[in-house]
């Protein structure tokens, strides 16, 4: 079975020693048979999702599995030898598990960013966790939460199953999907907000628990569309996973009862039915059976770490002309590229090489457009790119000119090849600074473009080619195995942020030479720049 193949023999000898240890726990244990709801979450499916998204390689893959060993140890302490000193010491213990698995999370993240969605997921769930790990110590220590022992514990229950497992389980329905359904990204971003938005509304607001369940049910639904779509060959497996999901589907619905039946002031769904029939179902038709489907279908991530080559060069607190004193050399350049045509295999119009080419010979006028809804952040952000003087683009819609330089960059100092600053200026304000270079991958050639930032670096990876006969350079990723992307850099690291822009240039039907700026973020317009460029030398004439 392809799950045990792919699971090392000390994986399985671990999975063994959790499920040994939860048997004995089962056998001694003097809780309540419902509080065993969460030590089985604790003790076998936490760590079974943990040690399938540990990957080969991982820095975490040598030593991780000591960690959750311990964790699983400290949670059958607590509930075999239950004492004061021993809830504090275990409990404690068992919180800087769920912790460290929270940073696991943000590295894996960090380490690729904004792209491959169902991998963010699966980083999103192991970050919760740690709000699972709060809970639980203050379930075991008798803290007073403001709720109930018993909301105490439901809540820690919440954020181990609903929070963790269900981003997880839908992470590696993710990639089955391998990013072909636009609509699972909506239900699945549902399920990851819903969580955080249900704990809130428990505690301030009825009305947020409202929806946040109308999210769990939207998301749920959606979920188990996509687990029936899913193309998983062995029907056993198939079936596990959408039982694992339709599961949900009718406990939410029982939810939504509860809800109705506070807010009515009626008594007929109870904690303690729900306790019973929503618990169980959750742990063993949830819980149970997603662990055993994705523990036997076990899907890979498609993410592949990209060796792109990136500029060194970083501003202080201030970036402005100062970051270009240490770099440049006295090469002569007059263009951003040297020769355009080189990116693509069609035919490029002579006015768009020109101004590539040679644009210090060309003048360009701007009008800024922020979106409506983007306008509070651009105000934010306007105070910080004035003193930091990098990006600094104007709050309002007239049309300015950005008057431009280029400045030559020691390719040792940059360590690209052949690296140039384009140094703009708004009334002898900096408002942008590009050090332009180019690279290849898999005979493709990019545009690669650095923005220093304040001990860092902002790098667009473009890719370009001819519509029709208007030419555009674009962010968005081609393929799994193309570059474009506009990443963040901080010290040699770097990853993609959830940023993409559009570049079209244009020539309008009175022959003027155009240019569009598109920019997005989370795939929602925030900015939009029209151009105006005029020769020099055409204008005089």
């Amino acid at each position: 079975m392809k799950g045990l193949l792919l699971m090392n023999r000390q994986k399985k000898t671990l999975l063994l020693l959790y499920i040994i240890l939860f048997i004995i726990t089962l056998i001694v244990s003097i809780d309540s048979g419902y509080f065993l709801l969460l030590t089985v979450a604790q003790m076998i499916y936490v760590p079974t999702m943990i040690l399938l998204i540990v990957e080969k390689g991982d820095w975490i893959d040598r030593f991780g599995w000591l960690f959750i060993t311990i964790g699983v140890l400290s949670i059958f302490i607590l509930t075999v030898f239950t004492s004061v000193e021993t809830n504090w010491i275990f409990s404690t213990i068992y919180l800087f598990y769920t912790v460290f698995i929270c940073f696991y999370g943000v590295c894996r993240f960090l380490n690729r960013g904004f792209t491959l969605f169902e991998e963010f997921l699966i980083d999103v769930g192991l970050i919760y966790l740690a709000i699972g790990g709060l809970w639980t110590f203050a379930h075991y220590n008798g803290i007073d939460t403001g709720f109930s022992p018993m909301i105490t514990w439901l809540t820690s229950i919440h954020f181990h199953y609903a929070s963790f497992l269900l981003p997880v389980f839908a992470g590696f329905l993710g990639r089955v999907l391998k990013g072909k359904r636009r609509g699972f990204y909506y239900c699945s971003t549902a399920v990851l907000i819903a969580p955080l938005l249900l704990a809130i509304g428990i505690a301030v607001s009825y009305w947020l628990e409202v929806v946040s369940v109308v999210l769990y049910i939207y998301g749920i639904y959606g979920l188990i569309y996509y687990a029936l779509s899913a193309r998983i060959h062995r029907l056993f497996y198939k079936s596990l996973a959408v039982i694992s999901f339709a599961s949900l589907g009718v406990t939410i619905l029982f939810s939504v009862a509860y809800i109705i039946s506070r807010f009515g002031g009626n008594e007929g769904i109870t904690i303690p039915f729900m306790l019973q029939f929503h618990g169980i179902t959750n742990s063993v038709f949830f819980a149970l059976c997603g662990c055993l489907a994705w523990f036997f279908i076990r899907p890979q991530s498609r993410f592949v770490k990209h060796s792109i080559p990136l500029s060194h060069v970083r501003g202080g607190m201030m970036v402005g002309e100062e970051v270009l004193t240490k770099v440049k050399d006295n090469r002569q350049v007059e263009g951003l590229v040297e020769e355009l045509q080189s990116y693509s295999s069609r035919s490029i119009p002579k006015p768009y090489r020109d101004f590539y080419e040679h644009t210090s010979e060309f003048r360009l006028y701007a009008t800024v457009h922020w979106a409506k809804w983007f306008k509070p952040f651009a105000f934010c952000y306007y105070q910080v790119s004035r003193f930091v003087k990098q990006i600094h683009l104007p709050l309002h819609s007239n049309k300015i000119e950005m008057n431009g330089e280029l400045v030559s960059v020691s390719s040792k100092v940059d360590g690209r090849t052949n690296p140039r600053a384009w140094v703009r200026k708004i009334n002898n304000d900096v408002c942008f600074i590009a050090l332009y270079a180019a690279h290849e991958h898999l005979g493709k050639k990019y545009m690669n473009i650095s923005l220093p930032l304040p001990f860092s670096a902002m790098t667009g990876i473009l890719s370009l080619k001819m519509d029709k006969e208007n030419l555009v350079l674009t962010s968005f990723q081609e393929n799994e195995q193309s570059h474009e992307g506009i990443y963040f850099q901080w010290r040699n690291d770097f990853f993609r942020l959830p940023l993409n822009e559009k570049f079209t240039m244009f020539v309008s039907k009175d022959g003027k030479l155009m240019a569009n700026h598109h920019m997005w973020m989370f795939g929602i317009s925030f900015l939009f720049i029209s151009y105006e460029i005029e020769n020099r030398q055409e204008k005089n004439t």
